[in-house]
């Protein structure tokens, strides 16, 4: 039975369900992130946003409810309820500002969560009634929590007594077996060009003429015409194992020895996937762009130019044979662990969270 006398968090944003694949890092992120905070035992009360994946005339009638839910939510908030949205800003921010509106109005604390890669381009090449509504959001806050370290930028605009915090994505610090296949590389998420999986496979394709044991895994939601053209390839061991929930991502982690990840995608902010592969001593390879140099640490591999197919797999195969693998697993299960396991990352949020409910 739930005490009434305590504070609720009122979650608002992207958020997957509990045990289902997340459509993409957004709905991972605040999933692990409830799941973190139900655990420590602070009631959250989840306003999810409409499924994206709907077609048009359902979209519509879902975005309608769910956002009057979510002001009838905020309405309905007790005073010392504390609101925290992961907001999605650009067309978005005209529905999400009446949510922040209402919680000002009623004098309720809030707490955002700025996610993404995109803000800061989104912010200069926008228009100034855009700007105006965006700095009103960030001064509506109490705490602004922020997931890549150049969202600091946006510091100047905050209230006054207003704190800005360094939260990126993380995950739960499982202790496993790793069980890892030579020369395997693995991508999840969503699987289309921008991400880089074309890329990916044109450069596994040249690795595969020098290791012929190695083999390509992609799992996550194809976008048009994806699955098709992985199905291609399949001669050439490139596979695709479907949407997987995060249960089942764990034992697919463990079996990968390297987690590619060659993104140019102008929304990318950090990413879940390659953050949680790093907990299985998964070694990154990626592209210099967004959150990606924030996370890598001391060793993977960074590519300026993804195009570079023939070179960047000279890279790669000159890496596997120089490189002591077997060390840089445990690297990277203590980089995760150290960096971006819940229990460091997520008592950010707890501490601050329980400041603002005693204050």
């Amino acid at each position: 039975m739930k005490n009434n006398s305590r504070s609720s968090l009122i979650f608002i944003g992207p958020i997957a369900l509990k045990g289902k694949a997340a459509l993409g890092g957004f709905e991972s992120a605040n999933r692990n992130m409830i799941d973190f905070l139900e655990r420590n035992n602070i009631e959250v009360k989840e306003k999810r946003y409409p499924d994206a994946r709907s077609n048009i005339l359902k979209k519509l009638s879902q975005y309608l409810l769910r956002y009057l839910n979510i002001y009838i939510s905020c309405i309905l908030m007790r005073k010392k309820d504390i609101l925290c949205a992961t907001p999605m800003n650009r067309r978005f921010i005209f529905l999400e500002l009446i949510y922040f509106i209402i919680a000002k109005f009623k004098k309720n604390k809030i707490i955002i969560i700025m996610k993404g890669g995109r803000q800061i381009d989104d912010y200069n090449r926008f228009s100034s009634i855009y700007k105006l509504l965006y700095r009103f959001i960030i001064r509506s806050a109490n705490l602004v929590f922020y997931e890549i370290k150049d969202y600091s930028y946006f510091e100047k605009y905050k209230s006054n007594g207003a704190k800005f915090i360094y939260l990126p994505n993380c995950s739960e610090h499982i202790h496993h077996k790793n069980n890892k296949q030579s020369h395997s590389f693995l991508y999840v998420g969503l699987i289309n060009e921008d991400k880089g999986c074309l890329h990916a496979i044109n450069t596994f394709k040249k690795i595969k003429n020098s290791l012929i044991n190695a083999e390509l895994n992609f799992v996550g939601r194809c976008s048009r015409g994806m699955q098709e053209k992985i199905n291609q390839n399949k001669h050439l061991d490139i596979n695709y194992l479907g949407e997987k929930s995060v249960h089942e991502l764990k034992d697919i982690y463990a079996k990968h020895q390297f987690f590619i990840f060659l993104s140019k995608y102008y929304g990318e902010g950090q990413s879940v996937a390659l953050t949680e592969s790093l907990n299985y001593g998964c070694i990154p390879i990626v592209t210099i762009h967004r959150g990606n140099a924030d996370v890598i640490g001391e060793y993977g591999i960074a590519f300026e130019d993804r195009d570079n197919f023939e070179q960047n797999s000279k890279q790669i195969i000159n890496y596997i044979k120089t490189s002591n693998l077997h060390e840089q697993k445990e690297y990277y299960i203590n980089h995760f662990k150290k960096n971006y396991s819940n229990d460091f990352v997520l008592k950010r949020f707890l501490d601050g969270y329980k400041i603002l409910v005693k204050d």
